[in-house]
This record gives C-alpha cells, structure tokens and sequence, in this order.
C-alpha cells in the first residue's frame, strides 16, 4: 500500500494535481491516503513512471492488517446452519435478481437488482432509461447511452421516493457494482452486497470493501 501523503509532500505536488495524474476524484483518493483503499496495479505502474522508486513510500501492510484482525474479535459468528439458511436465501433472491433483469431493454447487459430487509423484498430495479425517455439503451453505434441508469441506482431511487429505507439492508444484483453505484450503495446504508457476475471494473468492489460494507459473490454454478 503507497503512502500518498508522504509522496505528495516529499514531491511537492497537490491532492488536486494527484487526482489529475491518476485520473481520480478527490473522495476516491482520499480513502487512498488514508489507508482504506488500495491503489491499482495500473495507477501505481503510473506513479512510479513519474516519481520513481516508491520503495520508501510503502507501507507496513502486515501492521495494518493485524490491527483490522484485532477490531473484528468478538464480532459475532454465525453457526454452519445459519450460514446455509442464509445461503438459501442468497440464491434464492438471486435468481428473482436475474428474472428481474430480463424485463431491461438493453441488448449488449441485461441486469438485475433487489433490495432486502428484514427478509422482505423492499425495492426491485433493471438497468434502462429515465422515465419518460425511448426504451432503447443502445444508440445506433449499439454503444450504451449514457443517461442509462444501472440496475441498482434504480432500486435505490425507488426507495428515495419511498416511505422505505435502505439502513441495513442487502443488495442483491446480477453484475457487479460500478464505481459510480457504489458511492450510492453506501451512502444508501446498504450494508451487504451479494452479486453473481464481476464486472471489468473492481474499484466499486474495493470501495465497498473500504467503506466497511459486506461484499459477497455468489456463483451458482460452482455450487
């Protein structure tokens, strides 16, 4: 893990210019420089390209994840009959998710999303366009249009317009979340993702991760 800070004041570069070099917004870094999020393969190829050697700017990951290790004792564990009950549940949520996602226009991604609470289903969503606009997701270069809304932004604008909340709840979806939906997801209060397929992109995943939200992939077919 790159101790940002030190390399930004030993360089004496600005968050902002940082964010420009690694193509980040200044939320994204910031949980980069304050350990809660590990920084690509690919950014810190970049970062070395510019700074050089970032040997002296490596941190003891061992000490932090001892430290994690220590805050996650007493936590209460589930029994093996638990975790399967909840296992049933997670599959079964998951195939609604995946029959959900066949009511979406798009032809290039169909998704899928639910949101659970108290083992009710209280939201549903499935990547199209805003209300009101043409059904078609793809333009005529079959390229996503961007004003297309992902699966989960969907059901976690329903609930905004809702009586509902989502504090606690479970967020089951058939693709992976993007970077963007993952800052909705937390600040939705969702507190675990169950997802079936990965998407290209793992960022919303680490970010999930790092905001302390419970992350799951469920593969059906290795089951």
């Amino acid at each position: 893990m790159i101790d940002l800070k030190k390399l930004r004041k030993d360089h004496k570069i600005t968050q902002k210019a940082l964010c420009t070099l690694l193509g980040m917004s200044q939320p994204h870094l910031s949980l980069v420089e304050n350990g809660k999020l590990r920084l690509s393969e690919q950014r810190q190829t970049l970062l070395a390209e510019h700074f050089g050697d970032l040997a002296p700017y490596q941190r003891d990951e061992a000490a932090a994840e001892k430290k994690a290790e220590k805050s996650s004792k007493g936590a209460p564990r589930k029994s093996g009959q638990d975790r399967e009950k909840q296992r049933k549940f997670d599959r079964a949520y998951m195939r609604m998710a995946a029959v959900w996602a066949e009511l979406s226009h798009c032809n290039r991604k169909k998704v899928g999303a639910l949101i659970v609470k108290d083992r009710k289903i209280i939201s549903d969503g499935y990547n199209g366009t805003p209300t009101g606009f043409e059904n078609a997701c793809e333009d005529e270069n079959n390229q996503t249009k961007w004003y297309v809304l992902h699966a989960e932004a969907n059901a976690i604008l329903k609930i905004a317009a809702s009586t509902q909340s989502c504090e606690g709840a479970t967020l089951y979806v058939t693709m992976s979340p993007c970077r963007e939906c993952s800052k909705l997801i937390h600040q939705a209060g969702i507190r675990r993702v169950v997802y079936r397929h990965g998407y290209s992109d793992t960022e919303g995943l680490d970010f999930l991760r790092s905001a302390g939200v419970e992350v799951e992939q469920l593969d059906e077919e290795k089951e």
